[in-house]
């Protein structure tokens, strides 16, 4: 059987959504569509999904019944997509490609030798910010000193379950701090149809940050929302989001308190997409 998906978190879901974690990988291919000289080309990700022959047992399960065995079947669905993910790629880079990047001009300039097209100059431009992830079984974190990743963490969860991990301690809140942890909160995403949240607490500097390291690095998370108070010092905000992206790759910026500083701008200068979108509603 095979299922397609533009990203490999999404594909993860689906799987256990569709088959259960009795279900393997046997390979993972990667498709490219349209694109120019094999630039800008669109990705997508096919699974070959083998399936035991004997009929999944669909009765709806409590997150709590997930027993070692169903969650080390989920974690080789995980293991076997990262694998495939780095046989793919061929590396495990993280980079990313800004227009403003000279490898961007040099791909313009390869685009203009290949088509006849003079490349224009590079516009510089700030990256589109991205929506948080609502698929079923994505698991985001949202992570920021001292306590400021958790408001911004309840907005974009809303309805969800809001798990919690590092220096934040509620109440009633289930903590995943490893990786056993986080399949299990996939797991329960996947059966709620829903995406799961960890608001990290990150301690209250750059040197706290690689407190964290390993245990950010065991969640695998599908996307990384680091949260700046713009009032603070933009070199000291600077100096723990290198050490946060040097650990995960931070996709983008929860700015908040913007009306405490005459210069909210200057989180742009972490050249990361920023939004705004969650100030309104905590200050």
């Amino acid at each position: 059987m095979q299922l397609e998906s533009p990203s490999l978190g999404e594909l993860n879901s689906r799987v256990m959504a569709s088959y259960g974690p009795r279900a393997t990988i046997v390979a993972v291919d990667e498709v490219t569509v349209g694109g120019i000289g094999g630039f800008f080309a669109t990705r997508r990700f096919v699974a070959t999904v083998e399936v035991p022959d004997r009929p999944l047992d669909t009765r709806p399960i409590d997150s709590h019944e997930l027993d070692l065995p169903a969650r080390v079947g989920i974690a080789a669905l995980l293991d076997d997509a990262d694998a495939a993910e780095v046989h793919v790629n061929g590396t495990e880079s993280r980079a990313s490609l800004s227009t403003s990047s000279r490898e961007f001009a040099d791909i313009l300039g390869e685009l203009a030798s290949v088509t006849d097209i003079p490349a224009a100059a590079p516009a510089v431009a700030v990256p589109s910010t991205p929506l948080p992830l609502g698929n079923a079984g994505d698991l985001v974190i949202v992570a920021g000193l001292d306590g400021d990743a958790l408001p911004v963490t309840r907005m974009m969860g809303r309805s969800a379950a809001i798990s919690v991990a590092g220096g934040l301690v509620i109440p009633d809140a289930k903590r995943v701090e490893d990786r056993q942890a986080a399949i299990a909160a996939r797991a329960t995403g996947v059966r709620a149809g829903r995406p799961v949240f960890i608001a990290v607490g990150l301690g209250h500097a750059a040197a706290s940050v690689r407190e964290h390291a390993g245990m950010l690095e065991a969640l695998r998370a599908d996307q990384v929302w680091a949260v700046v108070d713009a009032g603070k010092k933009p070199a000291d905000t600077a100096a723990w989001v290198r050490e946060l992206d040097a650990v995960v790759r931070v996709d983008a910026i929860a700015a908040m308190r913007r009306r405490s500083t005459d210069t909210p701008e200057t989180v742009e200068s972490l050249n990361l997409p920023v939004s705004w979108a969650f100030d309104a509603w905590i200050g």
